[in-house]
C-alpha cells in the first residue's frame, strides 16, 4: 500500500458537504426573507400609489371636497368626504354598519378607501383657500357570512395634502 495516494476520503467528503449545505441554507433563508420583504413593500408601493391617486383626483374634483363642507353640521371639525361622485374606474359603494364604505378592485385585490376634510390649523393656509385633506388607505378582505365585515390585511397608507376650495 502506497502511502502518498492522492485523494479524499470519506471523512473529508462527508465535512465539505455538510459545510456547503449550511452555507446555501443561509442563503437560501436569506432569499426567501427578502422575497417576503419585497411583497410587503410592493403592497406599500400600491396603497400609497392609490391614496395618492385619490388625493389628486379631489382637487381636480374640489367641488366634491366643498360640497361635503358645505353640507357638513360642523364643517369645522373633520369631516368625511364621501368619494362615490369621483369619476374614478372600479370604485364601488357598500353598506356597512349602515356606513358607506368605498373600496377599490385592483390586482385582485380589495382596498377600502376614505377621506376626510380637516380644519386647517394655520389662519395663511385658510386665507389662500386652501383645506387639509387625509386619504387613508388599506388593504382589506370583505367578509360575507350573513353580515358583511371586514378583515383588514397587510398594506395601509395615509396621506395629507391640500385641496383648493
Amino acid at each position: 500500500m502506497k502511502l502518498n495516494e492522492k485523494g479524499l476520503t470519506l471523512v473529508e467528503v462527508v465535512a465539505s458537504l455538510l459545510i456547503i449545505t449550511i452555507v446555501l441554507l443561509s442563503v437560501a433563508q436569506l432569499v426567501i426573507q427578502s422575497n417576503k420583504t419585497n411583497s410587503i413593500n410592493n403592497e406599500k408601493l400600491v396603497v400609497i400609489d392609490l391614496a395618492e391617486t385619490i388625493l389628486e383626483r379631489l382637487k381636480a374634483e374640489n367641488h366634491i371636497v366643498k360640497e361635503a363642507i358645505e353640507t357638513a353640521s360642523n364643517p369645522d371639525q373633520e369631516v368625511e368626504i364621501p368619494l362615490s361622485s369621483i369619476n374614478m374606474e372600479n370604485l364601488s359603494t357598500k353598506k356597512i354598519d349602515g356606513k358607506d364604505c368605498y373600496f377599490v378592485e385592483m390586482n385582485h385585490e380589495t382596498y377600502q378607501v376614505s377621506a376626510y376634510a380637516r380644519k386647517a390649523n394655520k389662519q395663511e393656509i385658510s386665507d389662500f383657500g386652501l383645506r387639509p385633506v387625509v386619504v387613508k388607505v388599506k388593504r382589506v378582505e370583505i367578509i360575507t357570512n350573513g353580515t358583511t365585515s371586514i378583515k383588514d390585511l397587510i398594506g395601509k397608507s395615509e396621506i395629507e395634502g391640500y385641496v383648493e376650495l
